[in-house]
C-alpha cells in the first residue's frame, strides 16, 4: 500500500449512520500503520446479514479460509436466525457444506480452534492432527501446541509424529508428548531420505543446477570470444524456464499462505456482532 496505494476498496454497510465493515480489515490496518486518514471503501445497500451472504457467495473473490466462512456462517444462524438449509440456498451450497462448516467451531476443541485463530497452526494441522489428539488426550495436545508454538515443524513431520503416536505405547506417547524436541531431531532428516521423495529428487536437481550454473560463471569469458549471440540466445532460453519455475514456486506459495489462516480471518463476524464501527471518512 505505501508503494501502489490502496488497489481494493474495503467493503462496508450503514446502519443506523454507523459505518460498518465487512471485508477489508488488513487493508484498514496498514492505512492506520500508514498514517492515512481517509481509506477507499465501497458502500454497499444491504443489511449486515445481506452483506454476509453476498460476500460468501462471491466465489470469484478472494479465497476464504474455511474457518473464515464457519465464523460468518455462525454470524448469520446465532444473531441473525438464518438456518441451514436458508444459508445453504442463499450462498449456493448444499446443507452438507454449510454444515461441515459449522462444525469447525462446535467438534473442534477449544485450545485447537484458538491456536488455529491465532496462527499458530495452520488449518491441515489443526484438523488431521490437533483435534483428534486433543479428543483423545488434551494434556499431549497443549504440550505439542506449545512445542510447535516456538519449533514450527513441516505438515509431513507432524504426519509422522501422530503416526508414530498413535501405534506407540501409552508411555511412549506421554515421552512423544512431553518431548517432541526428541522426536523432531531423530527425525528431522527423514523428510529428505525418505524413498522415491518428491521433495529429494527436486533438491538434488537443484543442487546440480546450483553446481552447473557456479561452473557457468568460471567459464564465461572465453567462451563468449567465440560466439556471443549463439550463448546470449542459449542463456535467455534458460532463463525463461527458470522464470516459469519461479512462478509456480509463488503460486504454490501463494496457495498456501492463502489457506492458512490470517490475523483478519476471524474479524469480520466477531466485530460485527459488537457494532465496531470503521468509517470511510476516518479511521
Amino acid at each position: 500500500m505505501r508503494r501502489q496505494g490502496q488497489l481494493v476498496p474495503v467493503i462496508t454497510v450503514q446502519q443506523d449512520n454507523e459505518w460498518l465493515l465487512l471485508d477489508g480489515y488488513r487493508r484498514v490496518a496498514a492505512a492506520m500503520t500508514l498514517g492515512q486518514d481517509t481509506i477507499l471503501a465501497e458502500v454497499w445497500v444491504a443489511s449486515i446479514d445481506e452483506g454476509l451472504l453476498r460476500l460468501l457467495a462471491q466465489k470469484n473473490q478472494r479465497t476464504w479460509s474455511a474457518i473464515e466462512e464457519a465464523h460468518l456462517l455462525r454470524e448469520l444462524q446465532e444473531v441473525h436466525g438464518y438456518s441451514l438449509r436458508a444459508l445453504s440456498e442463499r450462498i449456493g451450497r448444499d446443507v452438507s457444506w454449510v454444515s461441515r462448516r459449522l462444525s469447525l467451531l462446535t467438534d473442534m476443541p477449544e485450545i485447537v480452534l484458538t491456536a488455529l485463530m491465532s496462527q499458530q497452526i495452520d488449518q491441515w494441522a489443526a484438523t488431521r492432527i490437533l483435534a483428534p489428539l486433543a479428543r483423545a488426550n488434551t494434556e499431549h495436545a497443549t504440550s505439542l501446541l506449545n512445542f510447535l508454538n516456538k519449533n514450527p515443524c513441516s505438515s509431513r513431520w507432524l504426519k509422522l509424529f501422530f503416526e508414530e503416536y498413535q501405534n506407540s505405547s501409552a508411555k511412549k506417547q506421554r515421552e512423544m508428548a512431553t518431548h517432541p524436541d526428541w522426536y523432531l531431531k531423530s527425525k528431522q532428516m527423514d523428510e529428505i531420505k525418505l524413498p522415491q521423495s518428491a521433495e529429494k529428487k527436486w533438491l538434488e536437481q537443484l543442487q546440480s543446477i546450483t553446481t552447473q550454473i557456479i561452473e557457468q560463471q568460471q567459464t564465461l569469458l572465453p567462451c563468449f570470444e567465440f560466439d556471443i549471440d549463439f550463448l546470449t540466445t542459449a542463456f535467455n532460453s534458460t532463463k525463461k524456464h527458470f522464470l516459469l519455475l519461479e512462478a509456480k514456486l509463488q503460486e504454490i506459495t501463494h496457495a498456501r499462505t492463502t489457506t492458512a489462516s490470517t490475523h483478519s480471518s476471524f474479524e469480520p463476524a466477531r466485530q460485527i456482532s459488537q457494532g465496531n464501527r470503521a468509517a470511510t471518512e476516518s479511521l
